[in-house]
């Protein structure tokens, strides 16, 4: 079974089932037994607000329950008081509105006659000794024993094992004869636990700084103490519970800045019924934010342009591009990124790659190595790739590295570049307590390193630099040798 965004209520699924005799009743024994046509649809949940006679249903909330194939439902038919058919497994094939129900070809029901009830409960079970009631005559009279006995599953996070699994619904046939003799039975499920829908609130991050677009988010949510509701939708989350078995408590906490926690009671839901549970009322916090070092560069896979994450946020593996290390555009960076993807003359922030990271050399010939900007002050990186660029990147390893760098640059940015000997030093040194948490949270093997920058000294040595917070060494190498290679970008 599965959820589906609609906004109509119910799918019917049809039976055609006849053949054997049940309990040593065989077709012979009357013209009246016919084949039976069986729909069956959910009938939803009432929110537990409403008490008028006409309740609005879970449909309000754009979802049904629609069986799919491989689900399975236990049916009974009772006749002049006597069961005829016992717990027969009808198996669901097909999806939608083309699913189809069929039972053991040695076991299929047949009847139809007008002294007849028939009983459906959902999820089918094997065992269902001392589950009903044979005299009563409502679904939830009939299946009562069930009911009360009913444990849904403590971890509800899986839809099929964990959610669907848990819950129980029952229902009472409704008879009909139809124009070309058939019998049509139809099954309009009841739920008989309640359910729990928590909704966690959105953040909204307005940037401060010039040019920064807002970031929306629904906060890393976990669950503890053994309950994990179902996830239906970000922010939204929906568990099923046992009115009779008492009290379920669903413990949680989300990130804002830090953790805060939250406790919902399910006591107070009735079975059939739904209660919304708004966690710190569920609106959208709005927070105003100044763009900083340590926050996330991400791009947006349908656009591939960037947005920002702030550090206090966990960021999707896939749409990470890099860590800031740097807001503002540095006044010794004499780059005017007019004709980059930035489209104006100064960057808002740089951008330091720290995953995938390797070692090339600097220049694969020294006789010929251009030699790029000398002035190890300047935040010059960018212009120093662009003259490598020129001179062919096939004869400088390292930039050519930041150019097809695996993790791709957004669109709307400078695109990689190998850095300056200042940027490279800023980076790792005067930027490292902002940054060290979010390059950890993405990496183990990036302080200590040592790293080619764009700076050069002359034909044979450029700059590279190794360390952290107070403790840095810079120094000269052979351009032909193997170092890594930090690339960075501006946006």
């Amino acid at each position: 079974m599965k959820l589906n965004i609609l906004h109509i209520l119910g799918v019917a699924t049809t039976l055609l089932a006849a053949g054997c005799a049940q309990e040593g009743l065989q077709k012979t024994d009357t013209e009246k037994l016919s084949e039976l046509a069986i729909s069956v649809t959910d009938g939803g949940y009432i929110s537990e607000d409403t008490v008028s006679d006409a309740p609005t249903r879970i449909m309000d909330n754009d979802y049904r329950t629609e069986f799919t194939a491989g689900d399975a439902c236990g049916l009974y038919i009772v006749r002049d008081g006597r069961i005829i058919a016992e717990n027969i497994k009808l198996t669901a094939a097909g999806t939608g509105s083309n699913v189809t129900w069929s039972a053991d070809a040695d076991n299929e029901p047949f009847g139809g006659l007008p002294n007849e009830d028939y009983y459906l409960y959902y999820p089918y079970q094997e065992s269902m000794d001392g589950e009903i009631s044979p005299a009563a005559t409502t679904d939830a009279d009939f299946f009562a024993p069930l009911i009360k006995d009913w444990q849904p599953q403590a971890d509800q996070s899986n839809y099929d094992t964990g959610y669907a699994a848990s819950d129980l619904m029952t229902a009472k046939g409704i008879r009909e004869e139809n124009a070309d003799g058939t019998i049509s039975i139809s099954f309009s499920m009841t739920h008989q636990m309640a359910m729990a829908i928590v909704k966690i609130p959105e953040i909204l991050y307005k940037f401060t700084n010039s040019l920064i677009p807002d970031y929306r988010e629904i906060p890393y949510v976990e669950f503890f103490g053994g309950v994990e509701p179902y996830s239906f939708s970000n922010g939204v989350y929906r568990y099923i519970s046992n009115p009779q078995k008492g009290k379920t408590a669903i413990n949680g906490y989300y990130k804002y800045g830090n953790y805060k926690g939250f406790t919902i009671d399910t006591q107070t839901i009735s079975a059939g019924r739904y209660k919304t549970f708004n966690v710190e009322s569920a609106s959208l916090i709005t927070v105003n934010y100044e763009l900083t070092a340590g926050d996330f560069l991400c791009k947006k896979s349908d656009t591939n342009r960037w947005y920002i994450i702030p550090k206090l946020s966990m960021p999707n593996n896939e749409d990470f591009v890099g860590v800031v290390f740097y807001v503002g555009h540095n006044t010794n960076d004499d780059t005017d990124y007019s004709n980059t993807g930035i489209g104006k003359k100064q960057c808002n922030g740089y951008v330091m790659a720290v995953k995938n990271l390797e070692e090339r050399q600097w220049s694969k010939t020294l006789q010929n190595s251009i030699i790029t900007s000398t002035d190890e002050d300047k935040w010059n990186g960018y212009s120093n790739q662009q003259m490598l660029k020129n001179g062919g990147l096939n004869n400088y390893p390292a930039a050519k590295f930041c150019a097809d760098y695996s993790i791709s640059a957004p669109i709307n940015t400078s695109g990689w570049f190998l850095p300056s000997i200042a940027q490279v030093k800023y980076a790792l040194n005067n930027s490292y307590n902002d940054t060290k948490p979010s390059v950890d949270y993405f990496t183990d093997y990036f302080w200590g390193r040592i790293f080619w920058s764009s700076t050069a000294l002359n034909l044979e040595l450029a700059q590279i630099t190794m360390g952290n917070a107070n403790n840095y060494v810079t120094f000269s190498q052979d351009k032909d040798h193997n170092q890594d290679i930090m690339p960075i970008l501006a946006f």
